[in-house]
């Protein structure tokens, strides 16, 4: 009985304390960033199955085709378009461009590629550039013979 009796003693005993603590900051809530946000091991962790899902995604290129009787969806339409998307340029595959562009795409809310041409004005190459290297430069004489005030091309300096 005297077991129990203690048992009983140290539950009633006990005292119940309810305290609320205030989360408080100091200063105004801004903190330093040096903007090396990808080299944090766990914001690379966040971000690595997006990145990873977005990379086994197959690109389509569809092409819309509205007339006057029917509208017309056509996925990837000229053989040219696919070859370019599953192989993007000669140093990585559709995956990997597709990754690199997410990534940019998460960590700095933009995303850059550079389309390459052919004589014939044909896309041939497309080469994923970092958005903090992107510089969007205006052409003068080509804003002229547009006639109006803003430029009608712009090209990426790398």
């Amino acid at each position: 009985m005297g077991f129990f009796k203690n048992l009983l003693t140290n539950i009633t005993t006990t005292k119940r304390v309810s305290t609320v603590q205030m989360v408080q900051e100091r200063g105004n809530g801004f903190y330093s960033y040096n903007g090396k946000m990808y080299q944090s091991d766990i914001v690379r962790a966040c971000i690595r199955p997006k990145i990873k899902a977005i990379g086994k995604l197959t690109a389509k290129h569809i092409r819309e085709t509205v007339t006057a009787s029917a509208r017309k969806l056509a996925v990837n339409p000229e053989p040219y378009i696919r070859f370019l998307l599953e192989e993007p340029n000669q140093y990585m595959t559709g995956q990997l461009l597709q990754e690199k562009l997410a990534a940019q795409l998460v960590l700095n809310n933009n995303a850059f590629a550079v389309i390459l041409r052919d004589e014939n004005g044909l896309p041939n190459a497309i080469f994923p550039v970092a958005a903090m290297q992107a510089d969007a430069v205006r052409s003068v004489t080509a804003a002229r013979k547009s006639g109006s005030g803003s430029p009608s091309r712009r090209r990426v300096a790398l």
